[in-house]
């Protein structure tokens, strides 16, 4: 007596969301503004205001508080409150 073998059906490959591209940004510190820089994200790190005491994270949160403050800059000239 033979068995019969049931076709498992092969699940189709998940669909993988498009990479968002990163970009380069390249920023020139003075040889002088470095270690500033290293502490005041080792500060930032402590503080709680980013994940990691690296540079990078130090950059995104500067260029988030000066995007911030552009943001209300604008609006107080405008006159919304």
């Amino acid at each position: 007596m033979m068995q019969q073998v049931e076709e498992v059906p092969t699940p189709e490959p998940a669909e993988t969301p498009e990479a968002k591209p990163d970009y380069d940004l390249h920023i020139k510190v003075p040889a002088e503004m470095r270690q500033i820089l290293r502490d005041s994200a080792e500060l930032a790190f402590k503080s709680g205001d980013i994940t990691k005491p690296d540079l990078v994270d130090l950059m995104n949160l500067f260029i988030g508080w000066g995007l911030q403050i552009q943001k209300q800059k604008w609006l107080d000239r405008v006159g919304y409150r």
